[in-house]
């Protein structure tokens, strides 16, 4: 710092002949150190008073990243709406960053000059991680409440939830010692959290809207371990200090089980031994032979696993032998045949100084040996490999990736892979990102179907003006303006949510949520109207109307049958302070027809649940069992959404109510209440007799009336599926999941029949999260029961 003062002071004030002891005063006067006299010579005030020049200079001079960000990123940014920089911009960026002695790492400028165009933001985020560090959630909150208010800055479309401490909140710090103090308490053990070689510790502080009368305030603190002894942590708290949420894994760290285990030291190697960019290339041989050790030694076989991973490394050996060709000529031989099969130029195969990934991905080279082979596998980058004999060089394997191989490909001989994880196929088709982010034009979603709704109604989604270069901005401000979920957000947006994701599962008379006709009750009548009607039937009934109720309103196409549309308006009651609604505080239930405005129902919820929940996950033997049927069996039995073997083994096994009820008393002894992870017959039998006490004949002749069975003999097995599930949710979650998200996942899985389904069936698997108490899930899958096809693959949170 020193430095730069005397740079700013000789630079401005390069007229005078200023001495070491004139520089030592001024630098003095403007630290606050030691006091000038009042009476000065005429030569030291004008020296002070060109000081001003001199101080304005220190203050541009670039220190750091953050003020790159700044002083040329945000105003350079803000000339235009476009979320790129041009490629004239980006140099114009790293030329300013250059002039000032800041320079990114040489993969990163690589990336940036290889991509010509770059996103505004993730150019900033590289100059603050230059100066704060890889990891964001490592940043102190007020860096991360910079790096927030920068991006709102220059798009006004991003939401900031990041915030500083306010009046009687406390401190990074003093959250810190709590949190600390706390896990010392839970854990009964003094873990270090805080030393950054033994933890990787992030912070959050936001303000999140749960509803349109509650925001809510909290920090959250998660500790990842960096060495194996140590457990995972995850802590919230409130502003003030007080723990609101614990959870941490030791109970999994201390299971002896070897599948545990292997899967622990497997993420051990993970986090430590991977690049930046989480990427296994980095890994060495000796790395490879010391995992496949480790597993050795923690006693688990290939046979006894049933994770793909975990299964290819217990069957390789990583060590070359005497007398193999060295990583070198292999790399040499793999680049000479692929350059003579395909036509790739073998000097840019070779070369690693230029492209936008690090040299390890672009050449990656690794010993394997397996069933007798002896083999140096090679990749370039995930376009091409190659498989050379170890001892003979002969090319043995000459290939291109593509998107349906396994995702370990290039760590794994290609004899251990089924046959479809290792077909040549077209490569991944390249997008252009930049065309897709600025596209304007209206969503694919908003074309008009007229058997599914009339013209008018396409035209209306088309109005809300959702497109790929808005879609941010509208999610945005519905989450900032109304809440997390769609069940606040007005309704015509409540639609649009629905058509985004469901559109192509929608057959013409389901029920969905619409938007009201210009002719229909209008949404203000419609919600005093339901008031006046609570109010009248709560006295009828005699009970209390709580002051201060709050309306949450929904509007649905064909409820009442085809062409019917309805307005929905549920009453809730909320606390103090109106936190997240639960089930528990809705009051009542109103129904009107929007197009005759006629009140068609009011209903509490302590005497008719307005919508039963497709699988139950506490079962309760002594509380309402599900709609019988003259033949006291369930009216959905025998349903014809499911095969009749289905029903079959039903009648032969759970056929009546006692015996249904002596089985349900033994699974909740040797499970417990909750069925999340009860077998699949038993959650079927559950299902069927415990979970429907509201189903009518109405319902079961509905299309998306869904049962909880068991696959048939044609099906795919629960282990087929679930491993199909993990397949998807890796490839899709690569740059979404860490190690540990695997680490603390069990799988919630169940097999529903219902003609929403392609082939009248699905498994469902849910990726629930065991340091959220299975509460959370890291991600779902969906897959054709019969094919095993992807229905859908979703990787965000959720709460099950």
């Amino acid at each position: 710092m020193k430095h730069k003062f005397r740079q700013a002071i000789d630079s401005n004030l390069s007229g005078l002949v200023v001495t070491q002891e004139h520089r030592l005063a001024i630098q003095q006067a403007i630290e606050g150190g030691k006091p000038m006299k009042r009476k000065m010579s005429l030569a030291l005030a004008v020296t002070l008073t060109l000081l001003l020049a001199a101080a304005a200079a220190l203050a541009a001079v670039i220190l750091g990243g953050k003020d790159v960000v700044d002083q040329f990123i945000t105003p350079l940014a803000q000339k235009n709406d476009s979320q790129f920089f041009t490629k004239e911009e980006v140099d114009e960026v790293l030329a300013f960053a250059r002039e000032h002695g800041i320079e990114l790492d040489e993969i990163h400028l690589r990336s940036i000059q290889e991509e010509g165009s770059y996103f505004k933001e993730e150019l900033a985020m590289l100059f603050a991680k230059k100066e704060l560090g890889f990891y964001p959630g490592a940043w102190s909150i007020a860096d991360q409440y910079w790096f927030g208010e920068f991006w709102s800055s220059i798009d006004p479309d991003i939401v900031n939830f990041n915030t500083l401490p306010e009046e009687g909140e406390l401190s990074q710090d003093q959250i810190d010692d709590i949190a600390g103090r706390h896990i010392r308490e839970n854990t009964g053990a003094d873990y270090d959290v805080f030393n950054p070689e033994r933890y990787l510790v992030s912070h959050s502080f936001t303000a999140v809207r749960q509803n349109p009368w509650y925001i809510l305030r909290e920090w959250q603190l998660s500790f990842e371990p960096r060495v194996l002894d140590a457990p995972f942590i995850h802590i919230i708290l409130t502003p003030q200090g007080e723990v609101s949420d614990y959870s941490d894994n030791l109970d999994y760290i201390n299971d002896p089980d070897p599948q545990i285990q292997a899967e622990r030291l497997l993420g051990h190697y993970a986090r430590n031994y991977s690049n930046i960019y989480g990427s296994w290339d980095a890994w060495s041989q000796q790395d490879w032979q010391a995992l496949r050790e480790g597993l050795d030694a923690i006693g688990l076989s290939p046979d006894q696993t049933t994770r793909s991973d975990l299964k290819n490394i217990l069957s390789q050996n990583y060590t070359p032998p005497a007398g193999a060709i060295s990583r070198e000529q292999a790399i040499d031989i793999a680049a000479g045949a692929v350059s003579g099969r395909f036509k790739a130029d073998k000097a840019e195969l070779l070369d690693t100084t230029q492209g936008k990934l690090p040299s390890e991905t672009q050449v990656y080279a690794i010993y394997l040996e397996a069933n007798g082979l002896q083999r140096w596998k090679i990749s370039f980058e995930r376009d091409y490999l190659a498989e050379i004999d170890a001892l003979s060089g002969q090319v043995m394997v000459c290939d291109v990736y593509s998107p349906g191989n396994d995702y370990y490909r290039r760590y794994v001989l290609d004899d251990l892979l089924p046959e479809d994880k290792r077909a040549y196929a077209t490569p991944r088709p390249t997008i252009d990102v930049e065309i897709l982010m600025e596209d304007d034009s209206p969503a694919a979603f908003t074309r008009d179907n007229l058997e599914l709704a009339p013209a008018w109604y396409w035209q209306r989604l088309r109005d809300l003006g959702y497109t790929a270069k808005t879609a941010t901005g509208i999610m945005g401000r519905l989450d900032r303006d109304y809440g997390l979920g769609d069940r606040y957000w007005p309704v015509e947006y409540q639609s649009m949510y629905y058509m985004i994701n469901y559109k192509q599962d929608t057959k013409p008379g389901d029920a969905f949520p619409g938007i009201p006709h210009e002719n229909d009750l209008p949404q203000e009548e419609a919600v005093n109207l339901a008031m006046e009607a609570v109010q009248a039937a709560a006295r009828a009934e005699g009970r209390e109307v709580p002051e201060g109720l709050k309306t949450v309103t929904a509007f649905t196409f064909n409820l009442f049958g085809k062409d019917s549309r309805t307005w929905q308006i549920d009453l809730i009651n909320l606390g103090d302070p109106p936190v997240e609604i639960r089930p528990d505080t809705d009051f009542a239930y109103v129904k009107i027809d929007a197009i005759t405005g006629e009140l068609l129902d009011v209903t509490f919820p302590d005497t008719e649940s307005r919508e039963a929940a497709p699988v139950s996950y506490g079962v309760d033997p002594e509380g309402p069992w599900s709609a019988m049927g003259p033949d006291m069996r369930p009216l959905a039995f025998g349903h014809k959404t499911a095969p009749q073997a289905f029903w079959d083994w039903m009648a032969e096994h759970y056929g009546d109510h006692d015996t249904v009820e002596r089985a349900v008393a033994q699974w909740i002894e040797e499970y417990g209440k909750d069925d999340s992870f009860w077998p699949l017959h038993a959650k079927a039998v559950t299902h069927l007799w415990l979970c429907m006490p509201e189903v009518t004949q109405t319902d079961l002749e509905q299309e998306q009336l869904a049962i909880l069975g068991l696959p048939q003999p044609e099906h795919l097995t629960q282990e087929q599926a679930e491993a199909r599930a993990w397949e998807l949710l890796r490839e899709a979650g690569k740059e979404v999941y860490t190690q540990d998200d695997y680490e603390a996942v069990r799988l919630k899985t169940a097999f529903f029949y219902s003609a929403m389904y392609p082939n009248g069936c699905a498994w469902q698997i849910e990726f629930a999260d065991e340091r959220y108490e299975y509460d959370s899930s890291i991600g779902d899958v969906t897959l054709d029961g019969l094919t095993g096809e992807p229905i859908t693959v979703n990787t965000q949170l959720g709460n099950g």
